[in-house]
């Protein structure tokens, strides 16, 4: 049998905010054109034996002087092979009914004398439907971009720095360690949209929410803060300091746990969040506050604004003398 979905091939994760199409920054970066599946998709090949197993066939574009090319499922890095089975054409194999992402990568040879002989280039494609036996075909063909790299900072609780905390894309082959610091950077990140989580034993997890990242001028992220495990906190937003300091500049950082399915927040000083831009989910949050008394912060929560949590806000207080 054969099927021609279509392929929510890119998953927009700009920066909203009240009034949609706006980033927080400004313009939302764009994103590499979307490969979409044809209404009329035909197989290349015939099924796999199994039948209840299928295949998803792409073209790629720009082969010359491509090397190392390689694909994988996410979270499915060895189950699934790929392979060449027409002249640019390319096949994922054994494929059950689901919603898949998939990273092809590879290296291509630079023409510029004063760069790297090869660099690296890539593509991650979001939401591929594939049914009971029924090869997924993406008809427009797709061509590998450079990699690029991200960079951030992961502490512990109270701004303490270490070393060796793992940093990843989950489900991917992308991952990295903070050094003394915290930094750490990300190699050779495909186009496409990523999560990052860092993790580190006895602590929670901590995490940035899937986002498109289009690879131009990638911007460093904003320090992750892990919480110690035997620390979880409830659905909300929370701050674990010991109190600003009065009579300058304070920059704190708050706790947010989102209701399951949530993916943005937006956060203000106001109930009525005035000003307040919806952001891609991440687990903290610094704020800087100018010198004055204590201060409350209200937060809410989104799956694509479209539905809404409640109104959560906690309290930040001077620091006792």
């Amino acid at each position: 049998m054969k099927q021609g979905l279509s392929l929510a091939a890119w998953i927009s994760l700009s920066i909203a905010c009240s009034n949609p199409g706006k980033s927080a920054g400004g313009e939302t970066p764009k994103a590499p054109d979307q490969p979409k599946q044809s209404e009329d998709a035909r197989p290349v090949i015939s099924n796999p034996p199994d039948a209840s197993a299928a295949r998803i066939v792409l073209s790629l574009k720009g082969l010359a002087g491509l090397k190392n090319l390689a694909g994988y499922i996410v979270d499915g890095v060895d189950q699934h092979g790929f392979k060449a089975i027409e002249n640019d054409r390319y096949a994922f194999f054994s494929m059950k009914p689901g919603r898949y992402d998939f990273i092809i990568e590879g290296q291509r040879a630079n023409d510029d004398a004063s760069q790297p002989n090869m660099t690296g280039v890539g593509i991650r494609i979001s939401g591929v439907n594939v049914k009971v036996g029924e090869d997924t075909i993406i008809r427009e063909a797709i061509e590998l971009r450079p990699t690029f790299a991200i960079k951030g900072k992961v502490r512990l609780l109270n701004g303490v720095t270490h070393g060796a905390i793992n940093v990843q894309v989950p489900g991917t082959r992308i991952k990295s360690k903070t050094e003394g610091d915290g930094s750490f950077t990300l190699l050779n990140v495909p186009l496409g949209a990523h999560s990052i989580v860092a993790s580190n034993v006895g602590y929670l997890d901590a995490l940035y929410e899937g986002r498109q990242w289009s690879g131009q001028d990638a911007p460093e992220l904003q320090p992750l803060t892990l919480l110690p495990s035997d620390q979880a906190l409830p659905t909300g937003v929370h701050y674990k300091g010991d109190g600003m300091t009065a009579g300058v500049e304070n920059s704190v950082t708050v706790f947010l746990v989102r209701p399951a399915g949530m993916n943005k927040f937006r956060i203000s000083e106001t109930s009525d969040f005035a000003a307040a831009v919806w952001q891609d989910f991440q687990s903290t949050f610094d704020v800087k506050f100018r010198p004055a008394g204590e201060r409350k912060l209200f937060v809410q929560y989104s799956k694509d604004q479209q539905q809404f949590s409640a109104i959560f806000s906690t309290e930040i207080p001077m620091a006792q003398p």
